[in-house]
């Protein structure tokens, strides 16, 4: 309650940026969560294309490479649709989260308007008026630090759905690799458009 009423106290430049912070804040917060909701679509497309890679690796004693035997269709070209979304939503998660340290920055330019007023009153000698913006100027800073904070911790949440969908991709591209390899050796066909598919089935 005391903390609402040192708020209410603030000059209207004070109140302006904390409005400003507030507003901002709740803005980038609902793009990052939005963002976030298409990078985990990506995500499923991602997990659908590489658990659709099946095979086994094979260890050849004769050549001492290791192998794969291709038990399904290969397509390259819809993860790199898929890679190409997710690269696009990471930049642009990025861009956002980068305006997260404008939010301590705004905090203090509002503590530094609010102390200005209370400055005057110093050349009589007099504190009292500028020890009371102080501490009311100060709460601009604290909203700032606070919306900062939340939206780091909002960020580092979703690290983990990032770190999946680049697990996917490392995935297909280790086995289908491994199916270029064992058609090169062994068996398989290559078609016009860059798939692998095993020529027994």
């Amino acid at each position: 309650m005391k903390i609402l009423e040192s708020i209410m106290g603030q000059s209207v430049s004070g109140w302006i940026i904390d409005a400003l912070i507030i507003v901002f804040g709740l803005w980038v917060a609902i793009r990052l969560s939005s963002l976030h909701k298409e990078v985990k679509d990506v995500h499923e497309e991602a997990k659908k294309n590489s658990e659709s890679v099946k095979g086994e690796d094979i260890y050849n004693m004769a050549t001492g490479m290791m192998q794969y035997t291709v038990k399904s269709k290969y397509d390259p070209a819809s993860m790199d649709s898929v890679r190409s979304k997710y690269n696009e939503l990471s930049g642009r998660i990025h861009a956002w989260s980068q305006t997260i340290s404008i939010f301590p920055l705004l905090g203090l330019l509002g503590t530094v308007m609010g102390i200005i007023p209370g400055l005057a009153s110093t050349a009589n000698g007099d504190f009292t008026a500028l020890q009371s913006q102080l501490s009311v100027a100060l709460y601009s800073t604290f909203i700032g630090l606070i919306f900062s904070i939340l939206l780091k911790g909002q960020v580092a949440n979703y690290s983990k759905t990032f770190s999946d969908v680049e697990d996917f991709f490392e995935e297909f591209d280790r086995k289908y690799n491994l199916a270029l390899n064992y058609q090169r050796v062994i068996v398989g066909n290559k078609t016009d458009d860059g798939n692998i598919e095993d020529e027994n089935r």
